[in-house]
C-alpha cells in the first residue's frame, strides 16, 4: 500500500517560507485541547440552528417530501427513490427536469423518516442541525491536522479553529440547514470531508481498510449530491499541500475515488439514463438565459459570481430567490462584468503562481474555484442564475482566507502579542457576533413559506418567481381567514404582488393564474377573465385557466353580471367546444340578458350534445312560461324535463305555476305537492300551494298551508 512513514505531514522548514511562521521569542506553543475544542465547534454549530427545530416544512421540502409520491409511501417508495430522476416523485415522468438530478441518498433519508416518524418537520429538522454540527466538527479535526504547523498559544486564535468557527457561523449557511431538503448539501459536505480525512489517514500510516471506507464514503458523498465530484480535486490539492505523499500515494487515494465515481455513473445511467442537462431552454424561470447571446450570458455569470462574493463578504441581504429578473442580464459593457474578470482572473493567476510554494493563501482560493465550479454556471448550466446555499462548502475558502488575515497577517504586523490578541479576539468577537445575529434571524423567516416568501420578496422585489410564490401563499392564507376584512386584505396584496411577477415576465403561466384566482375573489370577473385568456394565449390547452374560466362565468352569472358570463361561456366554447354544460351556462346568461331567442337556441345545443339534459329542458320551459307566456311549449318542455327526471322539484313547481296560469288548479296542486315532497323546506312552494287554494276559494287551507311554510320563510 505504499512506503509512506507514519507521519508524513510536513513539517517546518528551518529557513522561513509563505508556509512556516516564525513566532516571537516569548511566545510558547501549546497543543490544542482537541477532544474539548472539537465539541465546543460541534455545540456552538448546534445551538446556532437550534432555532429551526420548530420550523415547517418550507420552499422545496414540498418536492422532496411532503408532496413526493415516492417519499409518501415511506420504505415501499426507496426502490422508486433509486430508479428515478430526484424530481420524478413530484413532477412526474414528464418533468421539466429529465435526468437533472439522481440524488437518492437523501431523500431515502426522508422515506425512512416518514415511515418512522410521518409528516414531522421536527425530526427533519433536528437531523439537519445534527449533520450540520458533526459536519463542523469533523471540519475541524481535519483543519487542525492540515494546518498544524500554524498553531497559536491561544487555541482560539489558531487558524483550524477560526476558519472552523466562522465557516459554522456563515449566514449563508441558513438556506441548506434552516430547509430540510437542503439535507443532500449537509450530507455531501459530511462524506466528502470523510473522504477526505480517510484518505489524510491512509497517508499518514497506510491501511488497506481506509481504502475501500474511503471508497465507500465519497461513493455516499456522490450520492447525495453531485456536489462531491469536485473533491476528486480537492483531495490531491491537499496532498499536495499538507503532505509529503509520493506519486505512488495519489495513485493509491485517487484509485478509490475513481471507483466510487464510475459505481455511482454506472448506477445513475442503469436508473435514469444518460442525460444529465437539466432541460433547459424550455421556458424562462427554468433556463434564465434564454434570448441572451453568449456574450452575455458570461458576463452575466461573471455578475453573479460578484454577488457571491459580496455576500461573503456582507451577507446582507439574504434571500432564497435570485430568478429572473432579480439578477439582469447585462454584457460586457457593464463594468461590473469586467469588474469580477479582474478580480477572480487575479486570484486565480495568484493562486497558480503562489502553489509551487504552497502558500495558504493559494489553497483557499483553489479550494473555492475547484468547489465552486461545478455550481458556478460555468461548467455546467445549473437552470437559474444563482442560489446562496450553492456557496455551501465553496464558503471554507472564504473562511480559511480570513483566519488567515486574522491568526497570521495581523500577528506578523502587531508585533506585542498582547496587542494582536486583544485586536483578533476583538475582531473575532465582533464577526461572530454578527454573523450569529444575522444567522438566527435569518432562520425564522424560514418558518413557513408565507413567512418566507412574503419575506424574501422585499429582497427579491424584480423576481417574478418570488412574487408568484408570495401572491400565492397570501391567496392560501386568504382561504384559511374568517374574517372579511383581513381576508380581503390579504388578497389585495396577492393581486399586487401577481401584478408585479406578470409585469416583470409577461409569460409567467403561474403568475396569470393565481392573479385570476385573485381577481375571482375580489369579484373582478372581467379582470380575472383576461388572466386566463393570457394564460390560454400562452398554452391553449392549459387545463387549470379552462376551468378557472369556467369558474368564472359561473360566478359571474351568479352575481348576475350576465354580460360577463356570456363572455366567459362563449371562450369556453372556443377553447373546449362541444360541452352540453358550457351551452346550458351560456343559455342562462342570455336569458339574464333578456336575449330569449339566443338563450333557445343555446338550450337546445346542449340537449343535442346531452338528450337527457333534464336542467337544460326545463330552463327552456321557464324561458317559455316566464319569459314568452307560452304556457303550451312551457308545459311540453316540463313534461319532458320530468320524463328526464321524476324528481326536478323545479319542473314540477313550474308546471304547477303554468296549471295554475290556465286555471287547472287539481294539477296545479298536484305538482306543488309533488314539488314539496322533493323539496319539503322550500317556502314559495308553500306560498303557491297557498294561493292556489286562495283561489279556489279555500281560505282556511291557503292559511294553513301558509303557517305551515312560515317555519322555512328565509330570513333577511
Amino acid at each position: 500500500m505504499g512506503s509512506a512513514k507514519p507521519d508524513k505531514y510536513r513539517k517546518p522548514p528551518a529557513k522561513k517560507s509563505v508556509v512556516a511562521t516564525s513566532k516571537p521569542a516569548e511566545e510558547k506553543h501549546t497543543v490544542l485541547p482537541e477532544k474539548y475544542v472539537k465539541w465546543l465547534v460541534f455545540i456552538f454549530a448546534f445551538l446556532l440552528y437550534a432555532d429551526t427545530l420548530d420550523l415547517k416544512y418550507t420552499l422545496d421540502d414540498s418536492l422532496m417530501i411532503t408532496e413526493n409520491s415516492f417519499t409518501k409511501k415511506g420504505v415501499s417508495g426507496i426502490k422508486e427513490i433509486f430508479t428515478n430522476d430526484a424530481f420524478v416523485g413530484f413532477l412526474g415522468k414528464n418533468n421539466l427536469l429529465p435526468g437533472g438530478r439522481y440524488r437518492p441518498l437523501s431523500q431515502v433519508m426522508f422515506a425512512l423518516e416518514k415511515e418512522l416518524f410521518g409528516f414531522n418537520p421536527f425530526v427533519g429538522h433536528l437531523l439537519n442541525v445534527l449533520f450540520y454540527a458533526l459536519a463542523c466538527m469533523l471540519l475541524f479535526v481535519i483543519l487542525q491536522k492540515l494546518f498544524k504547523n500554524y498553531t497559536a498559544n491561544r487555541w482560539y486564535l489558531s487558524l483550524a479553529f477560526v476558519a472552523t468557527i466562522l465557516f459554522a457561523a456563515h449566514p449563508l449557511h441558513t438556506e441548506v440547514v434552516a430547509n430540510i431538503k437542503g439535507r443532500d448539501e449537509i450530507l455531501c459536505l459530511l462524506f466528502s470531508l470523510l473522504t477526505l480525512y480517510c484518505s489524510m489517514k491512509y497517508i499518514e500510516k497506510p491501511r488497506s481498510y481506509l481504502v475501500l471506507i474511503t471508497c465507500a464514503t465519497f461513493f455516499l458523498g456522490i450520492l447525495s449530491k453531485e456536489n462531491a465530484l469536485t473533491f476528486i480535486a480537492v483531495i490531491p490539492l491537499v496532498l499536495y499541500m499538507f503532505t509529503k505523499a509520493k506519486p505512488n500515494d495519489y495513485v493509491i487515494v485517487l484509485v478509490p475515488l475513481v471507483v466510487a465515481v464510475l459505481l455511482y455513473f454506472i448506477l445513475r445511467v442503469s436508473m435514469i439514463g444518460t442525460r444529465i442537462s437539466h432541460g433547459a431552454g424550455i421556458e424562462l424561470l427554468n433556463d434564465p438565459f434564454i434570448g441572451a447571446s453568449l456574450m452575455q450570458r458570461y458576463a452575466t455569470i461573471l455578475l453573479t459570481w460578484l454577488k457571491y462574493l459580496s455576500l461573503l463578504v456582507f451577507p446582507h441581504p439574504l434571500t432564497h430567490d435570485y430568478y429572473p429578473k432579480q439578477i439582469p442580464i447585462i454584457g460586457f459593457g457593464d463594468y461590473r462584468a469586467l469588474l469580477s474578470l479582474l478580480i477572480f482572473g487575479a486570484l486565480f493567476v495568484f493562486s497558480l503562481l503562489k502553489l509551487r510554494k504552497k502558500s495558504m493563501l493559494a489553497f483557499a482560493i483553489l479550494f473555492f474555484f475547484v468547489t465552486f465550479s461545478i455550481v458556478s454556471n460555468l461548467v455546467f448550466d445549473i437552470g437559474t442564475f444563482m442560489n446562496e446555499r450553492f456557496m455551501f462548502t465553496a464558503l471554507l475558502g472564504f473562511t480559511i482566507f480570513i483566519a488567515w488575515l486574522i491568526t497570521e497577517v495581523m500577528r506578523k504586523k502587531i508585533k506585542n502579542p498582547s496587542a494582536y490578541r486583544s485586536l483578533a479576539v476583538t475582531i473575532l468577537i465582533v464577526v461572530l457576533l454578527a454573523y450569529s445575529a444575522k444567522t438566527v434571524s435569518r432562520n425564522r423567516v424560514w418558518m413557513d413559506d408565507l413567512t418566507l416568501f412574503t419575506t424574501d420578496v422585499k429582497v427579491s422585489a424584480n423576481s417574478s418567481k418570488c412574487n408568484t410564490s408570495a401572491g400565492g401563499k397570501l391567496l392560501e392564507k386568504a382561504d384559511s381567514t374568517k374574517n372579511d376584512v383581513q381576508k380581503r386584505a390579504y388578497v389585495n396584496q396577492a393581486v399586487k404582488y401577481l401584478n408585479k411577477a406578470v409585469e416583470i415576465y409577461p409569460r409567467n403561466l403561474n403568475a396569470w393564474l393565481l392573479l385570476g384566482n385573485g381577481n375571482i375573489k375580489l369579484e373582478q370577473f372581467a379582470a380575472s377573465r383576461e388572466c386566463y385568456v393570457n394564460c390560454l394565449k400562452i398554452n391553449p390547452k392549459y387545463t387549470f385557466a379552462i376551468n378557472n374560466l369556467l369558474h368564472v362565468a359561473q360566478a359571474s352569472g351568479l352575481k348576475e353580471q350576465f354580460g360577463e358570463s356570456k363572455k366567459c361561456y362563449l371562450l369556453l366554447n372556443s377553447y373546449k367546444p362541444n360541452q352540453a354544460e358550457n351551452y346550458y351556462g351560456l343559455g342562462l346568461a342570455y336569458r339574464g340578458l333578456n336575449q330569449f331567442d339566443s338563450a333557445l337556441i343555446s338550450f337546445n345545443k346542449a340537449l343535442e350534445l346531452k338528450p337527457k339534459y333534464g336542467d337544460a329542458m326545463s330552463k327552456m320551459g321557464e324561458v317559455f312560461g316566464q319569459n314568452l307566456q307560452m304556457t303550451d311549449k312551457a308545459e311540453e318542455c316540463f313534461m319532458k324535463a320530468l320524463q328526464i327526471n321524476p324528481k326536478d322539484e323545479s319542473a314540477l313547481e313550474n308546471l304547477g305555476i303554468v296549471y295554475g296560469m290556465k286555471h287547472d288548479y287539481k294539477n296545479s296542486l298536484y305538482y306543488f305537492q309533488k314539488a314539496l315532497e322533493v323539496k319539503p323546506d322550500r317556502y314559495a312552494i308553500y306560498q303557491n300551494i297557498s294561493l292556489t287554494y286562495r283561489s279556489m276559494g279555500d281560505l282556511k287551507s291557503a292559511q294553513s298551508f301558509l303557517m305551515l311554510g312560515e317555519k322555512y320563510k328565509p330570513t333577511k
